[in-house]
Parts: structure tokens; C-alpha cells; sequence
């Protein structure tokens, strides 16, 4: 282990919080295999890591740049975009990016070791040293192969679960009741780019299937999506907004009622990865024109529903039956009835 590496910038594009919940298992493995080192995390544009995902990343990073822009000016590549606070140079720089602006940007940050894939390792201090394989679907192989190879051995992500704290769980229990939980079906509508959006009429027609089948649907309204509640809540008067419950804007709020759901069904976004979280809700997300590759959820409960697969051209194409169906057949092969007419969980 290079265990002069004190002060070590990592370089990303970026963090949704799709993205930051993909990535927290390399940024855990990370800190872990560098127990002892400041860790800054520099972002061309906003991260999560700096306020809502802030808690849960605790101390595996040290502190956070964000919207720096890096590359997207000439001056750039000609002036560093920051320096280290207590030290002349950063030990190590990890630049996963692959364009020459950004790359070249981020190789003039002042630094003793410099490690990037950018043009076969051309920039690169360090070399590879495991087997490089064809850059890795999923963004999050991708990071862990850059951390394997500069460890010089295979290092595993940390995929620990988030510890929710005793009072979110607590708070979950009123907004999502005990007496629910065996019928509650977590739906996800927004999206922080509504192209990737299955329509809102679709989440709402689907909403009153569920309930019509005897399920409660359970709407996880984020702040970007608040213009959608009334609607919502006015056409799906019986289902649950527990978000909107509560005037907590943590995200531990969503993260414990996920654990109190039976099923979910969300769009390529943030809200799929939220629910993700509990680790054995079954989830369905629904994708259009990107394919479930490079940022799936971190869940062995996933099942992604892609239009190419029914052959439609765009999620508005997608009818609600056959998500309805979906649903029904998953509940089907993971659940089995009980007296009341209620479902509950079996093991797979």
C-alpha cells in the first residue's frame, strides 16, 4: 500500500443523488484502504456529498469542491483551478475523466502523483497494474478497478448498509402505519431530468390500479416535483404522501419510509436509488432511451423495465397495464398470501 498518499483529490464530474449512492461504496472502500488520509472531492458541477447525502458520507471524505467547472475554460488547463489548503501539492490525484480539457485541467491542480486512464495512461504516474478490462458498464466498476489497480490487488466495494437513525425510523412508523405495510407500493414519479420521466398521468392511472387491487400506493414527492402533489393527492385521494407528512427535509425521512414499503416502481433517478436502499424491497425501474448499464441501483432486488424490451419508443409509449402487470407478476413470484387478503415477503 502507497502509504505516503496523505492528501489525496478526487476528481469527478459530479453527483445527483442517484449518482452519490452509486458511488458510496467505492468512496467507503476508498477511505478504508487510506484510513489516514484528507480526502477532497472536487466536482465540475453540484454533488450531493456536500449537503443532502452530507451525513451519510460522514468522515470517508474530508471535504467537498463543487461546481468548479474544471476544463470548461481554456485558463484552466493553464492555471490551477484550486490548490491544497495545508500543503504546496497534493500527494495523489485520481482523475477518472477521459476528456483531453478536463484531463489536462485537472493534471495542472499542483500534485506529486497524478493517475488517470486519460489516453492509455499517457499522463499517468501510475501504471496499470492489474488487467485492464474494457471500461466497465456500470460507473461504479469503473472507480473500483482504479482503486484495485492503484492497491495493486482486487479491493471490494463496501456495499454496508446506511444506518438510518432510531428517530427516522420511528417518524416512518406514523407516516407509513404498521397496519399498511404489507400493501404499501412505493411510487417514485419525478426526476431531475423529466425526460427520463414515465408520464405523471401514467404514475397517477397506476396509483388507482393499486389501490383497485387492494395495494396502497405510496408517493415519494421530491422537492424538484412538489407542483405534482396537488394533483396527485386530488386525483389518488386514498394513497400516502409521506413526505409531505413531515416537515423533516432529511433524507433519512425517505430512506426509513423505504424500509416500511413492499415494492417499488421509479424512474431512472434518484428516487429508485432512495428506495434501493432497503435492502430487500423489491424494486422496478422503469427506463426509455438509457439503457440499465452504467448506473443501476445497488441492490440485488433490482428489475429493470427498459421500453425496448416491449418495443416502444419512449416511456410515454409505455402503457400502464403492462407496468401494472409487471408489478402484479413480481409481487406474485416474491410474495404469497395470507388470511385478510394481505401480502407478505418470502424468501427467494
Amino acid at each position: 500500500m502507497p502509504a505516503h498518499y496523505n492528501n489525496i483529490l478526487i476528481i469527478s464530474n459530479g453527483e445527483l443523488i442517484g449518482d452519490g449512492l452509486v458511488k458510496l461504496p467505492f468512496v467507503r472502500a476508498f477511505r478504508r484502504e487510506f484510513p489516514n488520509a484528507h480526502i477532497t472531492w472536487l466536482a465540475r458541477n453540484g454533488c450531493v456529498y456536500a449537503n443532502v447525502l452530507k451525513d451519510i458520507v460522514g468522515d470517508n471524505i474530508n471535504e467537498v469542491i463543487t461546481n468548479t467547472r474544471l476544463g470548461e475554460s481554456m485558463l484552466d488547463i493553464v492555471r490551477p483551478v484550486v490548490r491544497p489548503k495545508d500543503a504546496s501539492k497534493f500527494d495523489l490525484i485520481i482523475n477518472p475523466e477521459l476528456r483531453w480539457n478536463r484531463t489536462l485541467a485537472a493534471y495542472r491542480i499542483p500534485h506529486n502523483t497524478f493517475y488517470s486512464r486519460y489516453k492509455n495512461f499517457a499522463l499517468s504516474d501510475i501504471k496499470p497494474h492489474l488487467p485492464i478490462p474494457k471500461r466497465p458498464p456500470h460507473v461504479l466498476g469503473d472507480l473500483m478497478w482504479l482503486l484495485s489497480n492503484l492497491c495493486e490487488r482486487e479491493v471490494e466495494p463496501d456495499y454496508a448498509p446506511i444506518v438510518v437513525p432510531e428517530k427516522y425510523l420511528k417518524l416512518a412508523e406514523t407516516l407509513v402505519p404498521e397496519a399498511d405495510i404489507s400493501r404499501a407500493i412505493g411510487l417514485a414519479p419525478g426526476s431531475g431530468g423529466r425526460n427520463k420521466c414515465w408520464p405523471l398521468e401514467s404514475y397517477i392511472a397506476l396509483g388507482q390500479k393499486l389501490l383497485q387491487d387492494g395495494f396502497l400506493p405510496v408517493y415519494l414527492i421530491g422537492p424538484q416535483e412538489l407542483e405534482w402533489y396537488p394533483i396527485i393527492r386530488d386525483a389518488v385521494p386514498n394513497a400516502l404522501f409521506p413526505l409531505q407528512a413531515t416537515e423533516d427535509r432529511s433524507v433519512y425521512v425517505t430512506l426509513a419510509v423505504a424500509k416500511r414499503l413492499h415494492a417499488g416502481v421509479a424512474n431512472d433517478a434518484g428516487g429508485a436509488h432512495l428506495m434501493a436502499t432497503a435492502e430487500s424491497l423489491p424494486l422496478i425501474v422503469l427506463y426509455g432511451l438509457t439503457p440499465p448499464t452504467e448506473f443501476v441501483p445497488n441492490t440485488k432486488h433490482f428489475y429493470p423495465m427498459p421500453v425496448q424490451e416491449f418495443e416502444f419508443a419512449s416511456l410515454a409509449e409505455l402503457p400502464v397495464d403492462v407496468v401494472f402487470g409487471r408489478v402484479a407478476s413480481l409481487l406474485n413470484s416474491v410474495c404469497h398470501p395470507r388470511e385478510g387478503g394481505n401480502l407478505v415477503v418470502t424468501e427467494r
